[in-house]
């Protein structure tokens, strides 16, 4: 019989007057895969701060190898062995890959520290044993999303982590081979017997590797699913498909009052019945000044709807007008000509250069790894916009755009659509990975955005965020 790892005991939080957590029990075991499985308002999201430390349990108990560590900070692995990733960056900007591998913690292979000579060396042979090929001299500041989480992994792994925990990490549905690295990361976990509790708002391709499957509903835990019962497993997906829906659905009737539009307000944007692989006859329109937010619990969807009015998709059927203009580009370059501006928070790092100046990356061309249009920025302009910068964040850094913290680089880019006003503006997941006081920042800039662009479209996957902020949602 397994050993009990970790276990929560009759847990009670309340948030703002409302019990969030509601006798909610939950263990698991060594070498066991637990996925913990709740939409927005469930209960899920307090579990995780509980699990990073930054909120405290009302009453209950939690005991880690039979030890009551109630009281106790998650945050540091050293003393349980308990490694927690999750969105927010953790790991040292400055710093290589290699140097954060080897930067503080209990180390598996190693209890002195590593001589610099040996640390590339090391961390190569790391890295190779996750099969993930990185050059492990880069720099933490220009790590991708999914190379991030694939280094805190290969951490976890190098610092003896007994339990791992995955706080709502993005889903990564879409993207067959980082999906592919990323599962046999989880593996190689296993295999070395270390356990793992993966806490999400969303089911994804991930739950297929859970020995177990607990449901989170109003704070409880009302149901567990076990490997192998598939079918029951994608009815519990549907029922709360369903029942974010009906919330998103719910909120927009409530929250939102959506707003009435006349006859001759300017139409900006027209979809009549576009179809493809994953979308069927979908149809909307955008007035101006209206902020729209379209919400799928499929990834695969999001994209394609995204790719379509892109130009980076063709196999579609079913017309769009820009202006009451025939609107069809032939690629993302056309797109961008014809007034369509983009930005995606879940990979903000391709929309800047970390090593150019802060006012150079404001003053660029949005997405210029697509679009390729360098032109010389005139130094007066630049002088004028680094003011602003100045004006706007006193005491933000000034240098290099990669000195700036994770939030204040997507805080920025999302500021460039406000100077750089477009026709239609398309926003992945505006508040994804974004944290504490920076949502009330972005609140305001979209607002702004807004008001300078001719119509702002949302994407995301029932962010009810991004519903609330918006005057119409859409549910594809």
């Amino acid at each position: 019989m397994k050993k009990e790892l970790l276990r929560w005991d009759h847990i009670y939080v309340k948030k703002a007057g409302r019990q969030v957590l509601d006798d909610f029990s939950m263990n698991i075991y060594e070498d066991e895969f637990l996925f913990l499985y709740g939409f927005s308002d469930s209960g899920s999201r307090e579990i995780g701060e509980i699990l990073t430390g930054t909120r405290k349990i009302d009453s209950g108990k939690i005991f880690f190898e039979e030890k009551d560590v109630s009281s106790s900070t998650y945050g540091s692995p050293g003393e349980l062995g308990i490694y927690i990733i999750q969105n927010k960056n953790n790991l040292v900007e400055n710093f290589t890959i290699a140097e954060n591998l080897f930067f503080g913690g209990k180390k598996k292979y190693f209890q002195t520290v590593v001589p610099a000579k040996k640390q590339e060396i090391m961390a190569k042979r790391l890295t190779e044993e996750f099969g993930f090929d990185i050059d492990v001299r880069k720099k933490a500041r220009n790590l991708t999303y999914f190379d991030e989480i694939m280094i805190k992994i290969i951490m976890a792994y190098a610092r003896g982590a007994r339990l791992v925990i995955f706080n709502d990490i993005q889903s990564l549905d879409g993207f067959y081979e980082e999906n592919k690295l990323l599962k046999n990361a989880l593996k190689k976990l296993r295999d070395d017997g270390i356990s793992i509790l993966w806490i999400n708002q969303k089911m994804n391709d991930i739950q297929s590797m859970a020995d177990r499957i607990v449901i989170l509903e109003d704070g409880r835990n009302t149901r567990t699913l076990y490997r192998g019962s598939t079918p029951q497993s994608e009815e519990i997906k549907n029922e709360f498909l369903r029942k974010l829906t009906d919330k998103i659905e719910y909120e927009t009737r409530l929250i939102t009052k959506k707003r009435a539009f006349s006859d001759n307000s300017k139409i900006v944007f027209k979809m009549n019945k576009i179809s493809s692989k994953y979308l069927n006859d979908v149809s909307l329109e955008i007035h101006k000044g209206e902020m729209l937010s379209i919400s799928s619990k499929d990834n695969l969807k999001l994209h394609e709807f995204r790719n379509i009015i892109l130009g980076e998709m063709h196999e579609y059927t079913g017309s769009m007008t820009m202006y009451e203009k025939e609107y069809r580009p032939a690629d993302y370059l056309a797109a961008a000509k014809e007034g369509i501006g983009f930005l995606d928070m879940m990979w903000y790092e391709s929309h800047c250069i970390p090593d150019m100046k802060v006012a150079d990356n404001i003053l660029i061309d949005s997405d210029w790894k697509r679009c390729s249009l360098f032109g010389i920025i005139n130094k007066d302009k630049r002088k004028h916009m680094m003011n602003l910068y100045k004006m706007q964040h006193p005491g933000w850094p000034t240098d290099y755009f990669g000195s700036l913290s994770a939030d204040q680089q997507k805080i920025v880019l999302l500021e460039k659509l406000i100077y750089e006003p477009y026709r239609l503006t398309i926003i992945i997941q505006p508040f994804a990975q974004l944290h504490g006081l920076m949502k009330g920042v972005f609140y305001n800039t979209l607002e702004e955005i807004k008001k300078a662009s001719g119509a702002v479209i949302l994407l995301s996957m029932g962010d009810p965020q991004c519903v609330e902020i918006s005057d119409t949602s859409i549910v594809l």
